[in-house]
């Protein structure tokens, strides 16, 4: 798509004014006319903002108006489009700009290969970032030592981005190998890399190799280790490490203490992120929308939905914009306390932001609706997602698949999953134990095992919840029988049965006919007599030293009580137990 806008760009307006520009291709900026320069100035404050729109209209402008040998120089203008390429971080159109400066016979310099490798690293594609640094060896036999510094950091950038640690590690000694002094920035690279890849040992053992090469560590690498210890759930190390820095004379930042906060929104400590929150503002550090997206995020986690608002009005009256994150949590806040009219207040002023929606926003408030048994509604904003261009993913239809499964409606569980499939969504395991849950709940024990062998057939392997549901199924409608033949048939799988799937056995054998005697029982394996069945579970659950729950005990001792050799299966649920201990 944005290839395509780039085509329809005109470099020049005549083949006459084309030469004359090539002619021109290294001039600088220094022998522009006035409304020249106030073009290009306006054309790089674009570009240093990642405007690949705007600063496409000034060349469109450029290309169109200016006919004259003053036009401007060429390789600079493509190279300043190419810039807020980079800043943007698409190198879907960075290539084409590429492109069209080779087919229009463009001089291409160092700095366009590093724009676009720039590009390349900003969105984390590591392959693409190098791919071009090699086409750009390929193209100058040398290349400046600071040139290559400065690429092959923008390189060791894109591993950071990737979370690549090892790659980083990589790019670091062929740095090495090709005589590339390393800077600070070339270390903070590689520590980022390890800090994204929660590799906080790396991370830390990077700065060391750092001081060891008499480079000091400045405030991005000890930014690095914070950000390493947090993302690795090592929240006291990352304090140390924090409180370390002023002993270095190195002050805490922002971004300093958004990694403790965002430690703290990833795992729901909603007090701690309030004292780092306060602690920033003692040190006179401004919390920005980062900050205050962690805040609504950890609410949000947490359920408290009253006080994730809360962070979103004073995020307001901070005279910031809340961000995808802060309006997606918030949202996903309502699902989860089935609010879903609040869940549409908050998207509905996420519209009006002109902050863009995505898969996950979509998916929560059509979670919320869901949730609230509004289902109509909630297939409504599957629509609503569409007709966005955003792709329903898994979790989007599971919402509806479980909705309806909830309020047992199967046939439109069912619908809804075969909707998924014929959209080319895999349903996962949780889309399948939804409709086979429905099935269980509805005494429908047949239907119930066609879902798991269909999931099973789609080669996703049923877990413990899938078995027990089909279990669950039989035993609600009675049919001790198949009730076992599944237990058997979750042992095959690997699957080992629980105190639940036991219990589903015995309500099986509670409502299985009376009049069927042990001995029948044995023999044609039906365990149909409630007193035989009993005997048959406690023997399973012994064997494999699973010990009852008060409830299956209870039920146990019914189903003994209703024959008489009770006293024996009694011994022999006692002496489960005992095992089990």
């Amino acid at each position: 798509m944005h290839a395509s806008r780039v085509a329809t760009v005109s470099f020049c307006s005549s083949p006459c004014a084309a030469a004359r520009v090539r002619a021109r291709g290294s001039a600088g900026v220094a022998g522009f006319a006035a409304d020249e320069r106030s073009l290009y100035d306006r054309l790089n404050s674009l570009a240093e903002v990642g405007d690949v729109d705007g600063a496409e209209g000034i060349f469109q402008r450029v290309a169109h108006e200016r006919t004259t040998a003053a036009s401007f120089p060429s390789t600079m203008l493509v190279n300043t489009v190419l810039k807020a390429c980079a800043n943007s971080a698409d190198i879907t159109r960075a290539s084409a700009w590429y492109g069209r400066m080779v087919h229009h016979d463009i001089r291409v310099n160092i700095k366009t290969y590093g724009k676009v490798i720039e590009a390349a690293a900003k969105c984390g594609q590591v392959d693409e970032a190098v791919g071009w640094l090699e086409k750009m060896l390929e193209h100058f036999s040398e290349v400046e030592a600071s040139d290559m510094n400065i690429t092959m950091n923008t390189v060791l950038d894109a591993c950071a981005k990737a979370a690549s640690s090892e790659q980083a590690g990589q790019w670091f000694a062929r740095m090495m190998r090709a005589r590339v002094l390393p800077s600070a920035a070339t270390y903070n690279s590689v520590v980022n890399a390890c800090a994204k890849a929660g590799n906080a040992n790396g991370a830390l053992q990077w700065v060391r190799k750092m001081e060891a090469d008499s480079i000091a560590p400045n405030k991005v690498s000890f930014n690095g280790l914070v950000h390493a210890f947090a993302r690795a759930n090592r929240t006291d190390d990352a304090v140390a490490w924090l409180r370390h820095m002023p002993s270095v004379r190195i002050e805490p930042c922002l971004e300093s203490y958004n990694c403790l906060l965002d430690a703290c929104a990833r795992g729901g400590r909603a007090e701690d992120a309030d004292r780092w929150l306060r602690e920033m503002e003692a040190a006179q550090i401004k919390p920005d929308v980062i900050s205050y997206s962690c805040l609504v995020h950890v609410c949000a986690r947490r359920g408290r939905l009253p006080q994730a608002a809360a962070w979103m009005a004073r995020m307001t009256r901070d005279c910031l914009v809340p961000d995808a994150i802060a309006y997606t949590s918030i949202i996903n806040a309502c699902a989860k306390a089935r609010q879903a009219d609040e869940a549409s207040h908050w998207f509905a002023g996420m519209r009006a932001a002109a902050v863009e929606p995505d898969v996950v926003t979509f998916t929560s408030i059509l979670e919320a609706h869901a949730r609230a048994g509004r289902l109509e509604e909630a297939t409504d904003w599957l629509g609503k997602m569409e007709a966005s261009a955003v792709q329903p993913n898994v979790m989007s239809y599971s919402s509806i698949v479980n909705g309806y499964a909830q309020i047992g409606q199967h046939d439109l569980a069912a619908k809804w999953l075969f909707q998924m499939e014929a959209r080319q969504v895999m349903p996962n395991v949780y889309c399948y134990n939804s409709v086979i849950n429905s099935c269980a709940q509805a005494q429908n024990g047949p239907q119930a095992a066609l879902w798991l062998e269909r999931m099973a057939a789609k080669g996703i392997r049923p877990d413990l919840v899938s078995f027990n549901s089909v279990v669950k199924a039989f035993g609600r409608a009675g049919l001790a029988p198949e009730a076992f033949d599944w237990l058997e048939r979750m042992e095959q799988h690997a699957v080992a049965p629980t105190v639940v799937t036991y219990t589903s056995i015995a309500a099986a054998c509670a409502r299985a006919p009376p009049n069927v005697s042990p001995a029948s029982a044995a023999v044609e394996g039906s365990a149909a007599s409630a007193a035989a069945c009993a005997a048959r579970l406690l023997a399973h659950m012994a064997a494999r030293a699973v010990r009852p729950d008060a409830v299956l005990q209870r039920t146990i001792d019914r189903l003994a009580g209703s024959h008489r050799s009770a006293g024996s299966i009694r011994a022999t649920s006692e002496g489960c137990a005992a095992g089990d201990g």
